[in-house]
């Protein structure tokens, strides 16, 4: 049943009309995102963003030497503008830098386009987890965000950041989305999961707490130690908590290498938990990783590895992967722009409960 849409709409802000403007990389991410919002707008019986109908076209060009030139092929002027750019290739990783540097000239190229408005839909940030320096050491995320800050952009949507305190280098908007709710529904719903949500780390451990709070389950904790100068290899992993007999959910934010993941399944089995599930938000698989989770399930230490399609992943490899279950995160995306493109409440687009523990009001 079709919901109307009745909220008070600004006229200036309304009368602006919204390009999605996918990089080379985004474009299926973009084109997934417009059917999202034209399926919310269906829904909500809402006809302004019918003209949406397909991404802004866009030749862009890499030249012998190396370089890139984006060129917009039809007008952006007075629009309100969402570049779609998955700065991550998961089976490319060598191309990150590169996929980078097409965002920033194409971010460029909008602005100098007369756009009304730039915005950036990046579903995984690249280099969030370099925060913070030891000395003689970039802080590589702040100049990442500074350079968009300098490119003028409104605001930045993306998901789970890794340190979300990084939202106070920049003095634009960062809409942080939360896949909390979208791992909770498909664990609590379609598996009937009643056990213990394990975070594997400090880090994680501080989202996995709004789990715990919104199904009423438990959870337990995890310790790694790293090699030094090392960022992924992992000297121990021990886990706090009681999970024997128990079903349980390793949960983290992102996994390049999974290592950690995967310490945490072999920890978990060592305290005689019962079947291991991985959830994960934003899931690379690089290295080897993916012959080791298709060893861990084949040796059945644990049962499947949840994740979001904030990476894309090919479908030649999902095939070959079937313990990898993809559940759609862009449809938060969509809702996230609609919202604020008609004035409304990001945080109302997660249940009253787990809203209330995201954003601190209990």
């Amino acid at each position: 049943m079709k919901q109307p849409f009745d909220r008070v709409k600004s006229t200036d802000e309304m009368g602006r009309q919204i390009a999605i403007l996918p990089c080379r990389n985004g474009l299926q991410t973009a084109n997934a995102i417009i059917r999202h919002i034209h399926d919310i707008c269906n829904g909500r019986d809402f006809k302004g963003l019918s003209y949406l109908k397909k991404p802004v076209e866009i030749d862009t060009r890499d030249f012998i030497d190396g370089e890139i030139r984006p060129k917009i092929r039809e007008s952006v002027r007075g629009k309100r503008v969402y570049i779609v750019q998955n700065t991550l290739n998961p089976r490319k990783p060598e191309q990150t830098s590169h996929n980078i540097m097409e965002l920033l000239l194409t971010t460029d190229a909008v602005r100098r386009s007369d756009a009304d408005e730039v915005n950036l839909v990046l579903p995984y940030l690249s280099y969030s987890k370099q925060e913070g320096s030891t000395g003689r050491e970039p802080i590589s995320v702040k100049v990442l965000l500074d350079a968009f800050e300098n490119l003028g952009i409104r605001r930045l949507f993306t998901m789970e950041l890794h340190a979300p305190a990084v939202q106070g280098f920049v003095n634009y908007r960062i809409e942080n989305l939360y896949a909390s709710e979208i791992l909770l529904r498909y664990f609590l719903k379609e598996k009937k999961f009643k056990g213990v949500w394990i975070a594997p780390d400090p880090n994680a451990g501080k989202f996995v707490r709004h789990y715990s709070k919104f199904s009423g389950l438990p959870m337990a904790f995890g310790y790694k130690y790293r090699t030094a100068d090392s960022m992924h290899e992992i000297e121990e992993l021990h886990l706090l908590g009681d999970i024997r007999g128990r079903d349980v959910v390793i949960v983290d934010d992102q996994s390049a290498t999974s290592r950690t993941l995967l310490r945490a399944v072999s920890a978990a089995k060592d305290l005689g938990a019962n079947k291991v599930y991985c959830a994960v938000t934003h899931a690379m698989l690089l290295g080897d990783a993916q012959d080791a989770f298709r060893d861990a399930v084949k040796k059945g230490l644990m049962e499947e590895l949840v994740c979001t399609n904030t990476l894309m992943q090919p479908e030649a490899f999902l095939r070959k992967n079937s313990y990898v279950k993809v559940l759609d995160g862009l449809r938060l995306f969509a809702e996230a722009i609609f919202e604020t493109y008609t004035g409304g409440s990001i945080s109302r687009l997660y249940e009253a409960p787990l809203r209330d523990s995201l954003f601190g009001r209990t």
